[in-house]
């Protein structure tokens, strides 16, 4: 007897989460949906293989098999349509150990009944019904492994053919030697380097924007910050309305409007922003001058959950834990909130208080940063305060909040869980800037940015076509910027500047890099990241983004059809 007819709970296994993974390529890791993919075969084999030997005790041999893969394509189903069960059924018991008794309950009966004959005549037609799943479910994984392939192939094609990437990988331009430095003096600079520390607050948005939009004073934070010797400007933008697009900016000292030109504008593969962010030209450019590069992971960010460059990657845990391991990143917890895993969230620590502690051991691991022997360029990304509301203001875990069905609702509550986190974040970046400048000899250099504003106005998102107002503009490219430079530098800080140029101004002042100040322009996108639309400096759109070939071939026969309808 053959048994490839017997695999398809295997494929459909593989199936479900590749399916998650083709429809949103862009911000899931390949390696956690391979992982998903295999561990989910070996438990259906596992299981097969545990049902097959327990079922041949009660049959003959010939069908036992064919009971563990029904058996297990019975559990599959289960395991990924548990939430769907539960709630459109209102007959499913809400815990998943009385369903998985009553299955084993079932598999026994069925058992039973086939030895009084009662079920001979299923089996008899159980070839033609196994090899048909098990040629649905190749089909499915086939055709959903193409599309992750394709996506896969058209952004290893868009890294080879970037000129932004090689143009970004020839080194940062130097005064000439002669030229008189604009920084720290030469005395000061033949002595120890000063540290380095990048800090991106996501979603962090201006005073104005807190204040303004969510009735948050957040000037008591910038007046403590200025009491340290913290430059606060006025006005800082972000250059772009998305992390994929403006951390990269701001690690590149470089604007990404250049790949607009080289890619699709309907393209959504991210794999030349997530190289330039992993591979960026400030790392590049530090450690050629000596330093070491300390990189601190997010929590579910993919541009920022791992960086082949960096000599020191943060790892704020030890061993392995289950729910440090589901909510890692975007992939596995959506996992978790739409399978029979989420039956669990009570047994394990919530997401939120994975969140929080993740976050508060990362400025932990900064602040132990300070007063290493080897000059240190250290970059954290903090997913704060950007939603989930995962902390309250003292910052302690809110258990009770459901993360994957928490946005921007609108409401005073959900402002009032935005301060929250704010204060929270506050608190802490607070205690930790003022351990690195006690800590660190020379004092160090300290950027604290938020890569754009936030997105109240725009949720739901708007479509791929449509470009802000001035009030979505407003909220979205104001951001929270915040610097410590010493030896002058502060000074030297324009009182109105762009994420852009943030490190181009710390580059040239400090070490004496050739990085003339770029025009602090905004580019709007979002769902489709090369399709920008440029803004002026009062957020009205100046230059139209361009119209995706798909659009345009749309909007031409919706008007030949009214044409030829008149």
């Amino acid at each position: 007897m053959s048994l490839a007819r017997l695999l398809y709970p295997i494929l459909f296994a593989i199936f479900v989460p590749l399916a998650i993974l083709a429809q949103r390529p862009t911000y899931i890791l390949l390696g956690d949906a391979a992982a998903v993919c295999l561990t989910g075969a070996l438990a259906v084999a596992a299981m097969m293989a545990v049902v097959y030997r327990i079922v041949r005790v009660w049959l003959c041999p010939d069908p036992a098999a064919s009971v563990a893969a029904a058996g297990a394509f019975g559990a599959v189903g289960l395991f990924y349509g548990y939430r769907e069960f539960v709630v459109a059924g209102r007959l499913i018991v809400a815990h998943p150990i009385p369903v998985l008794v009553v299955g084993c309950a079932i598999v026994g009966v069925c058992a039973w009944a086939y030895r009084r004959g009662a079920l001979s005549r299923l089996f008899s037609h159980r070839l033609d019904v196994e090899r048909y799943l098990t040629v649905v479910g190749a089909v499915l994984v086939v055709w959903s492994g193409a599309q992750v392939a394709v996506h896969e192939a058209a952004g290893a094609r868009a890294l080879a053919r970037s000129e932004l990437v090689r143009e970004l990988a020839r080194p940062v331009p130097m005064r000439a030697r002669g030229a008189a430095p604009v920084g720290d003096s030469a005395a000061g600079r033949a002595r120890r380097k000063r540290d380095v520390y990048v800090l991106v607050l996501d979603e962090y948005a201006s005073s104005n924007v807190l204040r303004e939009r969510f009735g948050f004073d957040n000037r008591p934070f910038e007046d403590s910050l200025r009491a340290l010797g913290f430059r606060v400007p006025a006005s800082v933008r972000s250059n772009y309305a998305i992390t994929l697009l403006s951390v990269p900016s701001l690690l590149n000292f470089a604007q990404m409007r250049p790949l607009a030109d080289e890619m699709a504008a309907g393209s959504r593969t991210s794999a030349p922003l997530n190289y330039l962010t992993e591979h960026n030209r400030a790392a590049a450019f530090l450690k050629a001058q000596g330093y070491r590069y300390a990189f601190f992971p997010s929590t579910w960010f993919p541009a920022t959950l791992a960086s082949a460059e960096a000599d020191t990657q943060y790892d704020p845990y030890r061993g392995f834990d289950l729910a440090r391991s589901i909510y890692r990143s975007e992939f596995d917890t959506k996992l978790e909130s739409v399978t029979m895993l989420s039956a669990f969230r009570n047994v394990l620590p919530s997401a939120a208080a994975v969140y929080a502690e993740h976050v508060a051991r990362t400025f932990a691991g900064v602040t132990a940063m300070a007063g290493s022997a080897r000059p240190t360029f250290v970059f954290a990304h903090v997913l704060m305060p950007h939603s989930p509301w995962v902390v309250d203001a003292a910052c302690r875990p809110a258990l009770a909040r459901d993360l994957m069905s928490q946005g921007w609702d609108h409401s005073p509550a959900s402002h009032a869980m935005l301060r929250d986190q704010v204060q929270c974040v506050n608190e802490q970046t607070l205690k930790t800037v003022r351990a690195l400048i006690a800590r660190s000899q020379p004092s160090p250099i300290i950027i604290i940015q938020g890569d754009h504003g936030t997105e109240e106005s725009l949720n739901p998102p708007l479509s791929d076509t449509a470009v802000p107002d001035v009030e979505q503009a407003r909220e979205r490219f104001r951001a929270f910027g915040a610097y410590f430079l010493p030896g002058g530098g502060a000074a030297a800080m324009p009182e109105s500047t762009s994420v852009v140029n943030v490190l181009r101004h710390v580059f040239s002042y400090y070490f004496d890099a050739d990085l003339p100040p770029l025009p602090n322009t905004m580019y709007y996108s979002y769902q489709l990241p090369y399709a920008m639309t440029e803004l002026d400096d009062d957020f009205r759109v100046a230059r139209p983004k361009p119209v995706h070939p798909i659009v345009a071939r749309r909007s031409s026969s919706a008007a030949a059809a009214v044409a030829a309808s008149h």
